[in-house]
């Protein structure tokens, strides 16, 4: 089996450089087995053109880093028609989409496990939406609020991944909460309006007035740990939508964090869709986020984020015998 290993080295604060050179190492000192390796730090910002050249006879594809580079790898696949199951070992902040496949996201990883996941057999379809037909995501996408947030947060992580010192978990939390306090006005553009398709094919339509977040969600886990859906399906051809019209159903949301809190089912009171397809008309240029990235320059040329379907790629689960 041959097996393309790409590591994001600044995901974990770092902590990608440590895994970049540990399965470099495995794979030289013949740790691996019979597989074929390819190691490699990802190329930020050309990874179709690295994806392009190293897949021509790949089995595996592993993502190591967080939702962003799990996200940026899926999009070039996609573009790429690359159709051989990913896997993914998680190294981010979020991890919401490791979260949802139920892979282990608050600990380490050891090297049996790694080996062990990727000969795993085991995959699960997992859906990817078009944005414009330009972009994807996987995990979730949103406006208002929780975007702005992550505009604002997003020059000063990079910077933050330049000088590890400051990535420290206290000081991270720490300045992500400066920036989500001075935006905490944020809302949905007045005069927005979404236009969905649901199950049955038909047409549905809604003014947001005064709505704090929209978010479109194909995972059940959103915003860095939040049980957004319990019964959400990550490979039926349909993805979620949610209003949060008000702070409250907010904090309630960022609340189900919290496992004990999650499994009360407050979720089930917020206003909520399943569709196909998707048009959010926005009143005004604003912040969009996807998958926990700011994509903002990227569709701020349009008015209309028109989601549809792009894909559906196998993403590797554990083996049933883990232990």
């Amino acid at each position: 089996m041959k097996v393309l290993v790409l590591v994001n080295p600044r995901a974990g604060n770092n902590l990608g450089e440590v895994w970049l050179n540990r399965l470099d190492r495995a794979f030289r000192t013949g740790q691996c087995g019979t597989e074929e390796w390819t190691v490699e730090p990802t190329q930020v910002g050309d990874l179709r053109t690295q994806l392009a050249s190293r897949t021509s006879c790949v089995d595996r594809v592993i993502i190591v880093g967080g939702d962003g580079t799990v996200s940026g790898v899926l999009n070039a696949m996609t573009s790429l028609r690359i159709k051989v199951p990913a896997g993914i070992i998680p190294l981010g902040t979020g991890n919401d989409l490791a979260r949802s496949l139920g892979l282990p996201t608050g600990r380490p990883w050891s090297l049996a496990e790694v080996m062990a996941y990727i000969r795993s057999d085991r995959t699960v379809p997992l859906d990817l939406w078009s944005i414009n037909g330009t972009l994807t995501f996987n995990n979730y996408l949103s406006v208002g609020l929780d975007a702005q947030v992550v505009r604002g947060f997003s020059r000063i992580r990079r910077w933050i991944q330049k000088h590890p010192f400051w990535g420290r978990r206290g000081i991270y939390f720490s300045v992500y909460l400066m920036v989500w306090l001075a935006h905490l006005g944020g809302r949905v553009p007045q005069g927005s309006t979404l236009i969905w398709m649901n199950e049955g094919g038909s047409l549905q339509k809604r003014t947001l007035s005064r709505v704090r977040v929209v978010s479109l969600t194909n995972t059940p886990y959103y915003a860095a740990g939040a049980l957004m859906d319990p019964e959400a399906q990550m490979g039926d051809g349909l993805f979620e939508i949610t209003l949060f019209p008000h702070m409250r159903a907010y904090a309630e949301m960022m609340a189900m964090r919290i496992p004990h809190l999650a499994g009360k089912g407050i979720q089930m009171r917020w206003w909520r869709v399943r569709a196909k397809e998707a048009e959010l008309r926005l009143g005004r240029p604003t912040s969009v986020q996807a998958d926990g990235e700011d994509i903002t320059d990227s569709v701020s040329e349009d008015p209309i984020l028109r989601i549809s379907p792009s894909a559906r790629l196998q993403i590797l689960l554990l083996p049933e015998d883990r232990g």
